[in-house]
């Protein structure tokens, strides 16, 4: 009879504990998906916050002025509007401790700190760090208000600038200052490089010599010229020699009395190499109308505009266009690219995420 009795309240008891631990594993499965809404939450905004803040990194790339304040007020705003909080008290301001930030290198490595009043020079990417607190149920009972969650997010600049139509000429990119403006774009580097290209470092090669003139033949041909092969910082050989071969002259005379415009390789800096002894690097690309030409020294052939008036860059000082080899042509500006036009010292940068 008592024994009876005594299970039952043993029965009772241990009921009891099971409902305990059944509340308790509930409340720990409650925070722990608080938690995983939470970091959620944080990578969302880290995400909004690296690509605000790289998307206004790439367009002060592309127009070549830089605000470090700006970027942190977007790094601010999109982290804010996808969950962060904001601890200043002004929304989309540059104070808010909840999101930070940092610039990244073309290697993804930390160079300096997004909101400490300047853009470090070699800045090519950004990545965020969100902040949050999750709110704590089982916690708040054992005197915790929530838990701390963070999340990274990093996006880098990349090429997003393209050119149809690629002739195989260089020009240096202090050349072209202004648009439209009419220059005298031929100007190589080197002995006996006046701004001839081939596309044999790009793994193109003619039939004959690439540093021929049969070469440069077909590859100036206006149905020949290409698009989208050469990306920022490639190196492209030079053909060496004015080649003024009949056909050269013929395929320039199509270009000037068509007319049709067509894009030429912006370098910045040249190196020696095996085969056509020269490389250009490319650092842009610009788009040119073709007026005249003068491919041999003094007065033989030559066609077209005659180079007077136009900006001799690349001559020596003083020296008169009409004494030297030349190509005359009027920028109509920078190869199109994603979201804007691309500069004459490096193709348009876009953001893309890296991590």
């Amino acid at each position: 009879m008592y024994r009876e009795g005594e299970e039952r309240g043993q029965t009772a008891v241990l009921v009891a504990i099971a409902m305990l631990v059944v509340v308790i594993f509930a409340a720990i499965t409650v925070d722990i998906s608080s938690a995983y809404l939470g970091r959620r939450t944080a990578q969302n905004a880290a995400d909004g916050a690296a690509l605000a803040a790289a998307r206004q990194l790439a367009h002060q790339y592309n127009t070549g002025v830089y605000s470090d304040n700006l970027i942190k007020r977007e790094l601010n705003d999109f982290g804010e509007r996808n969950g962060a909080e904001d601890t200043g008290g002004v929304l989309a301001d540059a104070d808010n401790h909840s999101v930070t930030g940092v610039y990244l290198d073309e290697g993804e490595n930390s160079i300096g700190v997004i909101g400490a009043g300047s853009v470090p020079a070699n800045a090519m990417g950004v990545e965020s760090t969100v902040y949050i607190t999750t709110p704590g149920f089982f916690g708040g009972i054992m005197g915790r208000s929530g838990y701390p969650v963070q999340a990274q997010a990093a996006v880098v600049l990349d090429i997003a600038c393209g050119a149809g139509c690629i002739v195989p000429i260089a020009t240096h990119r202090d050349t072209i200052t202004t648009t439209p403006g009419c220059f005298n774009i031929f100007n190589g580097d080197g002995p006996g490089n006046f701004g001839w290209l081939n596309w044999s470092s790009q793994g193109i090669f003619c039939d004959q010599n690439d540093c021929s003139a049969p070469c440069l033949e077909d590859n100036l041909a206006p149905g020949t010229c290409r698009s989208g092969f050469i990306r920022f910082g490639e190196w492209v050989a030079g053909s060496p020699g004015d080649m003024n071969s009949g056909l050269v002259r013929q395929q320039l005379k199509y270009y000037i009395d068509t007319p049709e415009e067509f894009t030429v390789i912006v370098w910045d800096t040249t190196r020696e190499a095996g085969g056509c002894n020269q490389e250009y690097r490319a650092v842009g690309f610009a788009r040119m109308q073709l007026l005249g030409y003068k491919l041999a020294q003094g007065g033989g052939n030559a066609y077209g505009h005659d180079g007077v008036g136009c900006t001799p860059m690349g001559l020596q000082p003083g020296e008169d266009p009409n004494d030297g080899v030349r190509l005359t042509a009027i920028f109509l500006g920078w190869a199109g690219g994603e979201g804007g036009n691309c500069r004459a010292i490096g193709t348009l940068r876009a953001p893309v995420i890296k991590r």
